[in-house]
């Protein structure tokens, strides 16, 4: 599964690595490189191109205006093997992100790609992932107890950007980024 999500500008960049430091040491895992497409995780889907996508997307972005987001808090996700559990970052639905989400669906949709269940309105939880299928119980429990000794993130993110990766395992992969509300929405 491909994924399209929103690139974190230079702070949040910053902030963030210096969580997953924190979390990472915390939790005894090898020291980590730093991320190379930082990111609010938008939606995963299936079957198109990135051509494609950027082609169905370019409109989207072009008619829509940046706006900002709110990141706060810590959580978690869970799946159907132990190795499936990843902490987060939550980010707040608010009504541009959620029209964003929505037009997003729609268009791959149109294009004949297929949006993945937890992408879905009624499901999706938008994030900022900070550790990744190197969990287990155990260490989940260190990184958060670290992370519950500081001030929790409480961030506001521009967001003027939405970028084409790849999934688990290539999700540092970046196909294209499309600015918001430019005529030409590559860039």
């Amino acid at each position: 599964m491909d994924h399209l999500v929103i690139p974190l500008d230079p702070d949040h960049v910053d902030a963030l690595q210096e969580l997953v430091e924190r979390a990472a040491a915390a939790a005894e895992l090898d020291p980590l490189p730093s991320p190379l497409n930082p990111h609010v995780t938008l939606m995963a889907y299936t079957g198109l191109s990135p051509a494609d996508v950027s082609a169905a997307i370019e409109p989207v972005a072009a008619s829509t205006a940046p706006f900002t987001i709110h990141a706060h808090g810590y959580g978690f996700f869970t799946g159907s093997e132990p190795s499936d559990i990843s902490l987060h970052v939550p980010v707040v639905r608010c009504g541009p992100l959620d029209a964003l989400h929505r037009h997003l669906c729609s268009a791959l949709r149109d294009a004949g790609g297929e949006v993945a269940t937890w992408s879905a309105r009624e499901m999706w939880s938008p994030h900022i992932t900070l550790l990744d299928r190197q969990l287990d119980a155990a260490r989940l429990g260190r990184a958060t107890a670290r992370l519950a000794q500081r001030h929790h993130p409480s961030w506001h993110i521009p967001v003027d950007r939405v970028a084409l990766t790849g999934g688990w395992p290539e999700r540092d992969r970046c196909d294209a980024v499309l600015t918001l509300g430019a005529p030409t929405a590559r860039r």
